[in-house]
């Protein structure tokens, strides 16, 4: 598999069922507040609420139905950080280890939180949901 087949499996995989935004820039909650991400939980993603995000601390896991994905976070900014992959169970998984994806959280409204990640200079846009604990 070529490394652009790779790059496209990799979105496909982590986001394709995410829902796809218009590129708008949406108004922060609290002035900008990306406490609700930093202070990790469980957060869901895709059409049907596939996959599953748990952040603790610096550590990001995703899990699929087909494996997960661990990941370290590094925040660079209040609301921004570098996701680099660190370990996976998913087969033929196309992204190597030590891949770094930029993070961009654009807005948090109640427990939606729409982001946009950069990997290898392409873009896409996603929302993820806080499930209660």
């Amino acid at each position: 598999m070529n490394k652009k087949m790779k790059l496209i499996a990799l979105m496909a995989m982590l986001f394709a069922f995410s829902t796809s935004l218009k590129a708008q820039s949406l108004p922060r909650s609290g002035n900008g507040d990306c406490s609700m991400v930093k202070e990790g939980g469980r957060f869901t993603y895709g059409k049907n609420n596939e996959a599953t995000v748990i952040i603790e601390g610096t550590t990001h896991t995703e899990v699929h139905s087909n494996g997960e994905v661990k990941s370290t976070l590094v925040w660079t900014g209040d609301c921004t950080y570098v996701m680099t992959v660190n370990a996976t169970s998913i087969p033929d998984f196309p992204v190597a280890i030590g891949t770094a994806i930029s993070v961009e959280i654009k807005s948090v409204a109640g427990n939606e939180i729409t982001y946009t990640c950069t990997l290898n200079g392409e873009s896409w846009t996603s929302v993820m949901v806080k499930k209660e604990e």
